[in-house]
């Protein structure tokens, strides 16, 4: 079983407040900094199969906890496609058909762009947050900072497919 592990920071929380805080707390604590109230990324993503490799170089947009858009700059035959979420609503765009489409709810587990990300993981990047439950594992001091290893495991009625994963949240950037 795959198990995956995310190292994320926390902006200046500093040693004793972060001790102060639950796991949960330090997750958001996470997450908050992590998001941001607006950010803008530039990246690109490879897909990996035994067979082909594929990589797409995006740009991505967010507002909030439920607003972004991600859009597709190379390779060229798929420069222009998007995708755009609003709260629980997702839709795409394909300029080859200039066709916007509504991802409707049965087809959220579905993969996203070829990867092996789902249009839920997509959509639900901080659903870890509240679908899961939160046990501060270890608390250890190097290189001058402190990192909090937190183990989430999913509620019974998640809609995941891994048993838990554990996230190693640093007391700085």
């Amino acid at each position: 079983m795959r198990i995956p592990i995310l190292l994320l920071g926390i902006a200046w929380l500093g040693s004793a407040h972060a001790q102060e805080m639950d796991a949960r707390q330090l997750v958001q604590a996470a997450m908050d900094h992590w998001r941001g109230l607006t950010s803008y990324s530039d990246m690109t993503m490879t897909i990996h199969r035994p067979d082909w490799e594929r990589s797409m170089r995006m740009q991505s947009w967010s507002k909030g906890e439920n607003m972004s858009l991600v859009r597709v700059t190379e390779p060229s035959r798929d420069a222009g496609n998007g995708t755009l979420v609003n709260g629980n609503s997702m839709w795409t765009y394909s300029p080859k058909i200039n066709r916007i489409i509504k991802v409707p709810s049965s087809m959220m587990s579905q993969s996203w762009m070829g990867s092996d990300f789902s249009n839920k993981d997509i959509s639900k990047s901080t659903d870890i947050i509240e679908q899961y439950d939160h046990e501060l594992a270890n608390r250890e001091e190097r290189d001058g900072h402190v990192f909090y290893t937190v183990v989430s495991v999913p509620h019974e009625d998640a809609a995941v497919v891994w048993g838990k994963e554990i996230l190693v949240v640093r007391d700085d950037c």
